[in-house]
């Protein structure tokens, strides 16, 4: 049996949407020649991998060479860098040395390249809250052997020239332009906010805003006066923490 134009009006369907069953009325038919009929959307989470953009061109998608944030989130550290700051020679005189680049493809290459250092960070809450990335470190470096546990005293890491590549964007974050001063006490040092309004979709924030400025971005000063045990890879953990704003 058919059922009238009236009855149809009347009845309630499922359309899926999302993975999700949303109810939507059936279309009113008013008279023979007016009729009103609904448009309908729900917004779920997003599940999927981050897209992470090349920190001096943000219409680039790229897969850095080392491993990427695995875990899901609406508000999230796609990818942060590690800070290789190689072999300094031995020596009674203050020494400093510059973390190596950052080394990325094209999404779905294999032909790295290099870029500065960066943290990329996608917010796809769709609250448009802003956010606040931060950075913190509370031990100092340090190297273990059959010797003991050997510390870096008064060693020194320095984060400089903070930038987001995506500068033409009306809702970028905005970098620290000073100097970011890495203390052991585990204190957070600002590396980029997003006020309420901005910050919405992926940045990526890089440290110098090319490669010949990265270079030396990144920098770990040591004493003269510091005990250094040679042939022995002293490290440290930087914390970086992606939080909802206002704080």
């Amino acid at each position: 049996m058919k059922l009238t134009n009236k009855l149809l009006g009347a009845a309630l369907f499922s359309i899926v949407l999302g993975g999700q069953a949303v109810q939507v009325s059936a279309a009113t038919y008013n008279n023979a020649t007016n009729a009103d009929s609904d448009a309908v959307v729900e917004f779920i989470e997003n599940q999927g991998p981050g897209e992470i953009i090349d920190p001096l061109d943000p219409e680039v998608p790229v897969d850095p060479e080392n491993p990427v944030n695995p875990n899901p989130g609406a508000l999230r550290i796609n990818y942060v860098s590690d800070f290789d700051f190689g072999q300094i020679e031995q020596s009674g005189s203050a020494k400093h040395s510059f973390a190596a680049l950052d080394s990325v493809a094209n999404a779905g290459t294999t032909d790295f390249r290099e870029v500065p250092n960066f943290v990329s960070v996608q917010d796809d809450r769709g609250s448009n809250a802003g956010w606040r990335l931060t950075v913190s470190q509370s031990e100092q470096l340090t190297a273990v052997d059959a010797d003991g546990t050997h510390v870096l005293d008064s060693a020194k890491i320095t984060l400089k020239n903070a930038q987001n590549a995506n500068t033409a964007s009306p809702f970028q974050p905005t970098t620290i332009s000073t100097d970011i001063e890495m203390t052991i006490d585990g204190d957070t040092k600002d590396v980029a906010i997003a006020d309420e309004g901005k910050g919405m979709s992926t940045w990526s924030i890089g440290f110098g805003d090319s490669n010949a400025v990265a270079t030396e971005s990144i920098r770990l000063d040591v004493p003269g006066e510091t005990k250094k045990v040679k042939g022995v890879q002293y490290k440290t953990q930087l914390n970086w923490n992606l939080a909802s704003t206002p704080l």
